[in-house]
């Protein structure tokens, strides 16, 4: 019973480590871990500094040798079973042994399904989908690391240009290396766009930091006039497939001053179709009501084109009740002591993209 205690409490003081301490100024420095890549998946990638961030980290990653390990040890322990006829000593080990190996499984089961279901970014895993590629016409986003997309010549293509088709949390060997970026959108056997990619550059890693977005109403379009403090800081792309412009409106998107879509609090209709840029916020967004699947950028800065702060990327079809401790959130502290702070609101400006619908 000691041991069951002990392990309860280092569990709650881990997650109040996780949930409630912001200690990332005492690691200001970083720590200087490279993350492994797991059966071809990466860890997500942490923001620089952050011991809640790296924290979730270490969660994960037991997770999965916990996992391995019951497994393993359930292996085991039907072997010794399989191998124990007319020695009951060894039957009774390997019952045993089966039984707790199963008891394992569904606590590491059980514990990843409560993670999950109070922060899905406690278990959340990107597939690494950067690569090369011998040509620039296929639907995509293509990065340049020479400034040219050299159509046409497949050897110089592999050499310089990298693909991606999803969003990536870390570009490793490509940040501060990107000098171009290349959008290629799907399109029918008529030329008719199917949908749009729109593109976020992150000035740091987590989809954080100063933002760009980029996108086209075209088939193709190649962005090599992009300001080279934006892509020599590139540090995560967020990738959206979007509805092609002009398709008529679905649902609606409300942001509201207060969390839980609060009655009587004010309120902003964020659907805007009329432009691909950013539009300003009249109201500090704390809730988001959300009917439809869309993609939503809040950003910071003094103009839809200087976005030199923070910026956050939402793409989902569910309400997202509470921005409270959201790092969108915690940027302009109006009161602070040792054991509270409370924050205004940082994000100024927004753009909304309805999701593609297959």
């Amino acid at each position: 019973m000691k041991k069951y205690l002990f392990v309860l409490l280092m569990a709650l003081f881990f997650f109040s480590l996780v949930f409630f301490v912001d200690v990332s100024p005492v690691f200001s420095q970083g720590l200087e871990v490279e993350y492994p890549t797991i059966d071809e998946y990466r860890p997500v990638s942490l923001d620089p500094g952050g011991f809640p961030e790296y924290l979730r980290y270490i969660i994960r990653f037991l997770t999965i040798g916990a996992g391995v390990v019951a497994f393993g040890a359930l292996a085991y322990g039907g072997f010794l079973w399989m191998t124990s006829e007319g020695e009951p000593l060894k039957l009774q080990k390997s019952k045993s042994r089966i039984i707790s190996s199963f008891v394992g499984l569904l606590i590491i089961l059980g514990s990843y399904i409560v993670l999950g279901s109070i922060s899905p970014t406690l278990v959340e895993l990107e597939r690494v989908e950067v690569e090369k590629t011998d040509d620039v016409r296929s639907p995509g986003v293509y990065l340049s690391l020479s400034g040219s997309f050299h159509e046409g010549d497949a050897e110089k293509i592999q050499e310089n240009v990298r693909k991606i088709t999803s969003s990536e949390r870390g570009l490793g060997e490509l940040q501060g290396n990107i000098k171009a970026v290349r959008i290629v959108n799907p399109t029918d056997e008529e030329g008719e766009i199917i949908y749009r990619y729109v593109v976020v550059l992150h000035g740091d890693e987590t989809f954080r930091g100063e933002c760009e977005f980029l996108l086209t109403n075209m088939d193709s379009h190649n962005f090599t006039n992009i300001q080279s403090e934006i892509l020599s800081n590139t540090s995560s792309i967020t990738v959206i497939r979007a509805e092609r412009y002009g398709t008529s409106p679905y649902g609606r998107v409300i942001a509201y001053d207060k969390p839980e879509f609060q009655s009587g609090s004010a309120s902003q209709n964020l659907l805007v179709t009329s432009t691909d840029n950013f539009s300003p916020l009249n109201i500090e967004p704390w809730s988001l009501e959300v009917e439809g699947s869309y993609a939503i950028i809040l950003a910071s800065g003094s103009g839809w084109n200087q976005m030199n702060n923070e910026c956050a990327v939402f793409s989902t079809s569910r309400p997202i009740t509470s921005l409270v401790g959201h790092y969108m959130n915690r940027c302009s502290p109006y009161f602070f002591s040792a054991f509270f702070a409370a924050y205004r609101s940082c994000a100024t400006h927004y753009a909304s993209f309805p999701l593609y619908r297959r």
